[in-house]
């Protein structure tokens, strides 16, 4: 707790410091905080403020992970919590959370239409392996109304190019 405060950039540029009673006298910090039960360790509860006695306590590494500023909070609870109690993975419950979708939606590949409203059936699906970045494939289902409307627009934006001469690869022909 010294330490940091005295030579760690992170607490320093933040101004976290140590109580005048706790930095001067060790015995005074053991008579206000007590043996540290086992598995915990030293925790600030308001990561703002400094080492004081209303402000830190004996808390294990979970307990420490849920009270990171940079945890996502949904209400009074950290999204790893929340991905927890709904059984669904951090990535899944993060993604749902920043588009703004229920945390009861059903997963993308479990849902029964597309984005634009089209039925998932097998006459209007479409599906292929893609190649993934990170190496590896995978499979992707695209809807085939909504595949035609984009080709249409694709061909209608290219003939609209061509006769406002803006294609440089049709210049040429």
């Amino acid at each position: 707790m010294r330490r940091r405060c005295a030579n760690d950039p992170v607490y320093t540029l933040k101004g976290i410091t140590v109580c005048e009673r706790w930095a001067n006298d060790v015995a005074a910090f053991y008579a206000d905080m007590g043996e540290p039960p086992k598995g915990a360790t030293l925790d600030r509860i308001d990561g703002a403020k400094g080492y004081e006695p209303g402000n830190c306590r004996w808390a294990t590494y979970a307990e420490q992970n849920r009270n990171l500023s940079s945890n996502v909070r949904v209400g009074d609870k950290v999204l790893a919590d929340v991905a927890r109690e709904v059984g669904l993975s951090h990535t899944a419950v993060s993604y749902r959370f920043r588009k703004g979708l229920p945390l009861d939606a059903p997963p993308i590949h479990e849902r029964t239409h597309c984005k634009a409203g089209h039925e998932w059936t097998e006459a209007n699906t479409y599906i292929t392996t893609v190649k993934r970045k990170q190496g590896g494939m995978r499979t992707q289902r695209y809807c085939r109304q909504c595949r035609a409307k984009h080709q249409a627009d694709l061909r209608a934006r290219r003939n609209l190019e061509d006769l406002k001469g803006l294609n440089p690869k049709r210049l040429g022909e």
